[in-house]
């Protein structure tokens, strides 16, 4: 991948992005940068399953820490737009699970949602999204930085 313009104004983040992001995970918090600056000056529109909250929170809880509970609200709130899970997306899961076997519930999930809100360019670390057709996967991995 050249640039960040190459995401498109419209990019759907799997959960992986948000821990890079809000736990400031080298190197991935640096090439993500520009990312959420565009982001933050409303250049590019972050969608992400309602999954991901579950998928973040997840860690922080078990291990009582409230203030990391905290960061991915705020993350998650202030940097995304999160998409429900609901049967429609449940449904196009199933089926992308049924074609490609190598998809894991959870990225079922995200794929399903990726592409039932338009949101074709998706950014992950998980090189098994570029089975799915349809989408434009972008490792995180690949970004310039």
């Amino acid at each position: 991948m050249g640039t960040m313009s190459d995401l498109g104004r419209r990019v759907y983040v799997d959960t992986m992005v948000a821990i890079y992001a809000v736990e400031r995970m080298v190197p991935y918090e640096r090439q993500l940068a520009p990312l959420w600056e565009a982001v933050a000056a409303g250049a590019v529109q972050a969608v992400t399953s309602e999954l991901t909250m579950m998928e973040t929170m997840v860690k922080p809880y078990r291990e009582g820490d409230a203030e990391l509970v905290a960061l991915y609200a705020e993350f998650l709130e202030q940097l995304t737009a999160l998409q429900p899970v609901d049967r429609r997306i449940l449904d196009r899961a199933a089926r992308l699970r049924a074609t490609v076997r190598a998809l894991r519930t959870p990225d079922a999930i995200h794929a399903a949602t990726a592409i039932e809100t338009g949101h074709l360019s998706v950014l992950t670390n998980d090189a098994r999204f570029s089975q799915i057709p349809g989408l434009t996967v972008h490792l995180v991995a690949d970004l310039p930085g």
